[in-house]
Formats: structure tokens, C-alpha cells, sequence
């Protein structure tokens, strides 16, 4: 649904320019359903609001106090960050870098995302993909060898980006991807070369951009909105990947996770904001592939100094498939903020179904979690009664970190062998709501193993569940 009401932010300006406030609908409550079946009714979003310059020197970010709200109730996200000061009726941010932060009016109020951009220089080369400012009704778009997708400041195209076997490609600009207009439907595991203007529901196994079997992939700069499934996926073996000052906002469709990297090789991501309305951040084994029944690997992952805000599931997700050589390899988060933890900030979870399946070498440090109150429990809505309203419960704990393994109903447990090797989760900081925190490790099914465990450095008291097998583990500062 494409953005059509007004801006709750209209005057905002930044060293005296004015920027245009776009809008983005967000979830407005952490209520979700398994598809297939069911859209997402309007009435669960709501009206948020962002705006994006790039910073060449130092500047003042200015805007007024919405109507109504006093300064006291004006909150910066990350809380890490400096907050603004009071200016009459404005807010005032002293800009000195590149940066990405959110500024809160109160509960259920318009929310406005700030995005503070490094200086972005564009020649045009002919037999580029090019959108000017203004909007564009560009449907699927397919970039071949060698090309470059360019969506320049004040563009607003309308569709989305596919990418199969291709090679050199880069993403950038400065402009928005809006897929607001494309409808989810059930997928047959294809995607559809074409997106006709008449029939956008025609588009299959959708997404805001999707990259199968690509190598050496530059994605830089852009705003995703609404996408109707997840939201950047990129599998089937890419390699060499990066990802960089990338924005992702207006994620409030169910199942709209962030990013997910799914048996890709050298795949980096920095400097970027993802805001979804399910899992922010997912590597997963590549499931089924197309030799001998094995998967691709995931392997060398990076992800840091980006903000990862989940409105319902994890914000970081590494997950094994549960096929025949599921792998997970050297995967690194670091200096990452962890915004609005829902379901919960890490899980490593197993989904048990080949003979064996091996992560290794997952670390998580410097991480500081982002959780001020209201925090409510993320919900299911039942299918026999879509028009469910959301029943706020708060949120009892704080689930720092969680490995274990699901669907065991499906499999026989005495076949399962898994090994969860070389974990490090160190150096979590939580700013917000006190409330207990917790770490769980449940893997009570088979032949399970967590060999060279390190955990250190966390929130003070934090209660562990430890239902595993150890092998060297260490345990500090807890």
C-alpha cells in the first residue's frame, strides 16, 4: 500500500534546508500469522516518518514539537545516542558525521527515522538502469552482467529488483524501492520474469530484492519500504557480496524479515539501519541444492556497525535448515545495536532433519541492546479469527541469547547429531527497561554438542539455562 497521507513532520530541515519527510507505515503491534492465508489488515500500522541528507560538513538538524507533545516525552533511539536539545518548540541535533537514529514522541505517536548519509557522487554511464528524482512505476527490474541500478536522490520507484546468475552488479543512490504496490501471494518456488501494471499480484516468491547464484554484488545507499515478504535476500551459492549504508523502513506486512543470507559465501554488511517487522538479520545453510541432495554452505559473514530494530521476531538469526550437510560457518556481529528486542536478540537455532548439521565459529560482541519500556510479549494471531485485536502482556525478561532446536515432533531424535562449535557471545550492554535477563541453551533431543563456548562480559545476574553437552566451555563476568 503505497504511502498517501500526510506527513506528520513538515517542517524539518537540516543547516537550514528543508527535507522532505517521507513516510512509512510501520506495525503498530507485534501481532503475526503464519502464512499462507491472510494479508495483514491495514488497521495493524501505523504512520511513522523519515528523512535522509548527506552530511558533507557539520550542520544543525531541526524539527518542531509535534502538536500536543511536550519535550519531556521526546526520546532518542539508539538511547546510547546524545539526545537533542530544546529550542522554543523545536529539537535540535548537532550533525557532525554519518549517522542513523530515531526520534520518538510518545507511545502510538508518528515516530521520525533519521538518516545522515556519507556524500554520494553518481556520473551516468549509458546502458545503466538510471531513475531520476520524481516517482516511477518500474515493475520487476532485471540487471544483467556488469550493471548498475541507480535510484538518485528524490526518486520513488515502485517494484522490485531480481538478480540470478549475474555477475559485477551494484544496487546504489540515494532514492527509495517502494514495494508497497506488489501483493504477496503463495509461492510455487518460481519467480516471474514480468510484472504487468494490470496484474501485480502475478508476482511469485516476491521480494523487495532478490540475488540467487550472483557474485561480486554491491548494494549501497537506497531505502527499501514495505516490502511484502522478506526484505533483501540474497542464496544459492552468492559470493562476494557488500552491503553498505543501506535503509530499510516501513517493514509492517507479516514475515518481513531483513536481511537473509542463505548459503552465500563473503558476504559483508556495514553502516546500515534495518528495521523489519520480523527477524532483522538471518544466515541460514542454503537448504536443498542442486547436487546429490546437499545444501550450499553459509560461510565468512559480516555484519557491524549497523542497527538492527525488530518490531515481533529476533534480531539476529543464524539457523541450520535441517538438510542432509547442513553448514554454518564463520559468522561475525559486531559493534551492532539491537533495537526493540521482541522475541528475543540472538538465537542459533537447529532445525533437525539430515544426519547432521555443524555451526561453527559464530560471534556476537560489542553489542549493545536497545529495550525501553512498553515491551510486549510478540503474539500469533489465529487464522479463524483475523480481526483479532492485539492484547498487550508485557514482557517478563530479557532473552539475550537462545540455542536450541525446534520441530523435533518431525524427526527421530536418535539420529540427530549436531555440533555447535567455537560460540562466542561477549560484551552486551543493555540500555532501558531493568528487567531479568536470560540466556538459554536447550539442546536435550540427540547427539548434541557445544564444544569451545565463550561467554563474557555480559549484563550483571543474568540467568543462564544450560540443558546441553559442554565441551570447554568458558564462562566469565557474568
Amino acid at each position: 500500500m503505497a504511502c498517501s497521507a500526510q506527513s506528520p513532520f513538515p517542517d524539518v530541515r537540516f543547516a537550514g534546508r528543508p527535507l522532505t519527510a517521507e513516510l512509512a507505515y510501520d506495525s503498530a503491534y507485534p501481532l503475526n500469522q503464519v502464512w499462507p492465508g491472510y494479508e495483514r489488515p491495514l488497521h495493524q500500522r501505523k504512520v511513522d516518518a523519515f528523512v535522509q541528507f548527506d552530511v558533507t560538513e557539520s550542520g544543525r538538524l531541526e524539527l518542531p514539537l509535534p502538536e500536543g507533545v511536550d519535550a519531556a516525552s521526546v526520546r532518542v533511539r539508539p538511547m546510547s545516542r546524545a539526545p537533542g536539545r530544546v529550542d522554543g518548540r523545536r529539537i535540535v541535533f548537532d550533525i557532525t558525521a554519518p549517522e542513523q537514529f530515531v526520534v520518538e514522541f510518545g507511545e502510538g505517536r508518528p515516530q521520525l527515522h533519521v538518516f545522515a548519509n556519507p556524500p554520494f557522487r553518481y556520473r551516468h554511464v549509458p546502458g545503466e538502469i538510471y531513475f531520476g528524482p520524481g516517482e516511477h512505476e518500474a515493475g520487476l527490474i532485471c540487471p544483467t552482467n556488469g550493471q548498475t541500478v541507480c535510484l538518485d536522490a528524490g526518486a520513488t520507484v515502485y517494484g522490485a529488483i531480481l538478480m540470478e546468475n549475474v555477475t559485477n552488479v551494484t544496487v546504489t543512490g540515494r532514492g527509495i524501492l517502494d514495494s508497497s504496490r506488489i501483493r504477496r501471494v503463495s509461492s510455487d518456488g518460481r519467480y516471474l520474469r514480468t510484472l504487468s501494471a494490470e496484474d501485480r499480484s502475478a508476482l511469485r516468491d516476491v521480494t523487495a530484492l532478490m540475488c540467487r547464484g550472483c557474485a561480486h554484488v554491491r548494494v549501497d545507499g537506497i531505502v527499501f519500504r514495505d516490502s511484502p515478504f522478506w526484505i533483501l535476500i540474497f542464496r544459492n551459492g552468492c559470493q562476494d557480496v557488500r552491503i553498505d549504508n543501506v535503509k530499510t523502513v516501513g517493514q509492517w506486512r507479516y514475515n518481513s524479515d531483513g536481511i537473509d543470507i542463505c548459503g552465500c559465501q563473503d558476504v559483508t554488511m556495514r553502516n546500515s539501519f534495518i528495521r523489519s517487522f520480523d527477524d532483522s538479520f538471518v544466515v541460514r545453510d542454503g537448504g536443498a541444492g542442486r547436487e546429490g541432495g546437499t545444501c550450499h554452505v553459509l560461510r565468512n559473514v559480516t555484519c557491524e556497525n549497523c542497527i538492527l530494530w525488530c518490531d515481533w521476531g529476533y534480531n539476529f538469526k543464524a539457523q541450520l535448515t535441517g538438510v542432509r550437510g547442513a553448514r554454518i560457518e564463520d559468522v561475525t556481529v559486531r559493534k551492532c545495536v539491537f533495537a526493540n528486542v521482541s522475541s528475543g536478540g540472538i538465537i542459533v537455532a537447529a532445525r533437525p532433519g539430515g544426519p547432521e548439521g555443524v555451526v561453527r565459529g559464530v560471534t556476537v560482541e560489542d553489542i549493545e541492546y536497545d529495550v525501553p519500556a512498553p515491551r510486549y510479549r510478540n503474539q500469533y494471531q489465529k487464522k479463524e479469527n483475523p480481526a483479532e485485536a492485539f492484547m498487550p502482556k508485557p514482557m517478563p525478561a530479557l532473552s539475550l541469547f537462545a540455542v536450541y532446536n525446534y520441530d523435533l515432533s518431525r524427526v527421530d531424535v536418535s539420529k540427530i547429531n549436531l555440533l555447535f562449535d567455537r560460540l562466542a557471545f561477549r560484551r552486551f550492554r543493555v540500555f532501558g527497561e531493568a528487567v531479568p535477563y536470560t540466556g538459554t541453551f536447550r539442546l536435550t533431543a540427540g547427539h548434541e554438542e557445544v564444544r569451545d563456548l565463550v561467554i563474557e562480559d555480559l549484563p550483571p545476574d543474568v540467568s543462564i539455562t544450560r540443558k546441553a553437552t559442554f565441551v570447554n566451555a568458558r564462562w566469565a563476568s557474568q
